[in-house]
């Protein structure tokens, strides 16, 4: 066999197996060939790391967040999960995160909106009455201030809200999740009751068809997005 033909039968088996796209066209004694990356279900899964590029890659380029925020947060009202619920966990974004602030203060009167915070590298709930009570704590993020930590009636227990919403790098449509890497939200979210919905909050450039997920990792029961909400089939430990 010529050694043009073999090199070109390696180079398709070689297509073949990373489940490249590929086309080839014979023109005038010349051999083209057009390669498209694609990735599929099928295809192997990207490591947490590469996703979290990029996912910081995609973002650098939105330009329009908070009006961003503010679809994928008008999805959330109008879902049963939302409507229903009369305690709310709902992080205070950070960085460029869901802006979650405009919605706690649209409906701090008419619910229990209830706030994380991180002690001792584990996350416990406030229950907020104003947006005053916050103060910058760990990594700059806005928690309750200190003395207000204090007061046991503000304090709640994981298995008292009737929705969590959750923050995350990556997501996918069967509830999987990457946050940034601490493992607080697993560990939260693992004392949830199974009847409580965890609700991820994303752009739609956060949405892979697959992310890695570890015998810790806790799927959610939805993703909602400015396009889109993403029932996963059913919230299942790893």
């Amino acid at each position: 066999m010529p050694s043009s033909f073999f090199g070109i039968f390696i180079l398709f088996l070689t297509l073949a197996r990373r489940n490249e796209k590929f086309s080839l066209t014979i023109r005038y004694n010349l051999l083209c060939i057009t390669v498209t990356p694609h990735y599929s279900e099928n295809c192997m899964i990207l490591s947490k790391n590469e996703i979290r590029r990029i996912v910081t890659q995609r973002k650098e380029i939105l330009t329009d967040i908070p009006v961003r925020s503010e679809r994928v947060l008008h999805r959330l009202e109008e879902m049963e999960e939302f409507r229903t619920a009369s305690m709310v966990v709902s992080y205070v974004d950070f960085g460029n995160e869901v802006k979650t602030v405009p919605f706690l203060s649209r409906w701090l009167q008419t619910r229990q909106m209830v706030i994380p915070y991180c002690k001792d590298g584990e996350i416990l709930l406030f229950s907020l009455k104003n947006l005053k009570e916050l103060a910058p704590g760990a990594f700059g993020i806005l928690e309750p201030k200190i003395e207000l930590r204090k007061d046991a009636g503000r304090f709640v227990q994981p298995d008292e809200p009737s929705l969590i919403l959750v923050p995350g790098i990556a997501f996918d449509r069967n509830g999987g999740r990457i946050g940034r890497g601490k493992g607080y939200y697993d560990r939260f979210l693992a004392k949830a009751p199974v009847s409580v919905p965890l609700v991820g909050l994303a752009f739609e450039c956060q949405m892979f068809p697959e992310v890695p997920m570890e015998f810790f990792d806790k799927r959610l029961n939805a993703v909602v997005t400015e396009d889109n909400i993403y029932y996963a089939s059913k919230r299942t430990e790893i």
